[in-house]
């Protein structure tokens, strides 16, 4: 649809959502043709220097903010895109810790929608201006989660240094397919070429390990290379080169700790030498001022309240903090 509501930078940011709602003839339109086209001719694929996409059923928002706080914590200038909003869009996309103000996004989509050459969904939009805001920020990492199943998610046509599946289930069936075998497949779109790969699901469905296989990329998978014990006192955290004990147990329920140790390796394979017991009790007492002391963050309490986000999404943050440091 044509911009006939003649938006510019200054217009109200409920404006400009409500125009993007429309400006597709599809909601849902998978496929990176569109966007990567307009991406490239913008200069828009290269967000940051190191890039890390965070995929799976649940568990991923969670995965992401517990790693936006270690990478935070070690003094890296990090940006993360994740959706959907809860209560206002801005909610998208945050720089150093911190919402952007609707000027800010306003800005950037007359800037998309002056040089697009391709009618964009609204996710396509939003996620090439988050791209822009990223750029414009000079960050040193940049986490992305995805959307909608991997392979076609419109986050995809960024090559991502390092992917995080936090957990597998049947979900988006219309799109991604029937089974766990199918789903996960799509999911493994995410990897790349000899890049690392962190995995928080515990039974991981053949075709990823064998499509991690074909791209020869460095698996560390939960119950392999890395693991976790808890008790309601405190839990333990170990890969094969760093083993935290007696961490704090924080989190009322303590079969949910599980729920971001992904995060802890991710930060490994990301960061190289990082100090881990410096790091973790950091992570845990951030997450709880911040309000995530039982979920990590708001766009997860659904899945909260269903019992398993949070366990996931430890193993996910956890992995990836820790992960960095052995690629």
């Amino acid at each position: 649809m044509p911009n006939t509501m003649n938006l510019k930078a200054t217009s109200p940011l409920a404006e400009w959502l409500s125009y993007l709602e429309n400006s597709h003839f599809k909601a849902i339109d998978l496929g990176l043709e569109r966007i990567k086209s307009v991406a490239e001719e913008l200069d828009l694929l290269n967000p940051a220097p190191y890039v890390i996409t965070v995929g799976g059923t649940n568990g991923k928002g969670t995965t992401c903010r517990l790693l936006e706080t270690i990478l935070l914590n070690h003094g890296l200038r990090v940006g993360v895109y994740s959706s959907p909003h809860l209560l206002r869009y801005n909610e998208r996309v945050r720089i150093q810790n911190q919402d952007l103000p609707d000027e800010m996004h306003t800005a950037s989509f007359d800037f998309i929608e002056k040089h697009k050459t391709q009618s964009l969904t609204y996710f396509e939009f939003s996620t090439l201006s988050a791209l822009h805001l990223f750029k414009q920020a000079k960050l040193d990492v940049v986490i992305l989660e995805i959307g909608l199943g991997g392979s076609l998610d419109a986050t995809n046509i960024v090559d991502n240094d390092l992917a995080v599946i936090t957990s597998i289930d049947i979900d988006h069936t219309d799109f991604l397919g029937s089974t766990r075998e199918e789903i996960s497949f799509e999911k493994a779109g995410i990897f790349r070429a000899n890049k690392p790969v962190v995995i928080g699901e515990p039974n991981v469905p053949q075709p990823m390990l064998e499509q991690a296989e074909k791209l020869h990329c460095y698996v560390s998978r939960r119950d392999v290379n890395w693991s976790f014990k808890a008790n309601e006192q405190t839990w333990m955290w170990q890969s094969n080169k760093v083993r935290l004990e007696n961490l704090e147990n924080l989190i009322h329920n303590w079969q949910f700790i599980p729920n971001g140790t992904e995060g802890y390796r991710t930060a490994e394979v990301t960061m190289g030498g990082v100090d881990t017991h410096e790091i973790s009790s950091k992570t845990m007492e951030a997450t709880k001022i911040k309000g995530l002391y039982f979920i990590g963050e708001v766009l997860d309490v659904v899945g909260w309240l269903g019992g398993y986000n949070f366990q996931w999404a430890w193993s996910s943050a956890a992995v990836c903090a820790m992960g960095i440091a052995e690629s």
